[in-house]
């Protein structure tokens, strides 16, 4: 995972479908607004 460059803001901001993008593995959660990793929960707490 070290060789992973910092991505810049605007590359954070960068959205494709209006969903911003994740590192693969992960998705993004629309209720926190940021990217969680696939099979956690999203905002729907039991």
């Amino acid at each position: 995972m070290k060789n992973l460059r910092k991505l810049s803001k605007r590359e954070l901001k960068t959205v494709q479908g209006g969903i911003p993008m994740c590192l693969a593995g992960y998705f993004w959660c629309t209720f926190e607004k940021k990217c969680i990793p696939v099979g956690s929960p999203c905002g729907l707490i039991d």
